[in-house]
């Protein structure tokens, strides 16, 4: 069963890693390696909590996705809204 929460400053982990196999999967690389973002960025962008905002997804106990979004705003909008600016999800293992 998926669930869903808000990413806290203790994902760092998790949100390091997710981003990393994002970005691996956009330059069309393996996904073999384990190559995560590092913490300190990671950490400094969550600590940006009341401008940058995270959903994690979790098959079980097994994180399989993410949105980040930013806030921003414009006069066409009237005022403040989300932008997403990083969204992945895990293909499926064939179990």
């Amino acid at each position: 069963m998926i669930s869903i929460r808000e990413v806290t400053r203790q994902d760092t982990a998790i949100v390091g890693a997710l981003i990393g196999s994002l970005l691996r999967e956009l330059r069309g690389e393996e996904s073999a390696g384990q190559s995560a973002m590092p913490s300190e960025l990671v950490d400094r962008v969550l600590a940006l909590n009341d401008k940058v905002f995270g959903y994690l997804a979790f098959d079980g106990d097994n994180p399989v996705g993410i949105i980040m979004l930013s806030e921003t705003a414009a006069i066409y909008a009237n005022g403040i809204f989300g932008t997403i600016t990083e969204l992945y999800v895990e293909s499926p293992k064939v179990r």
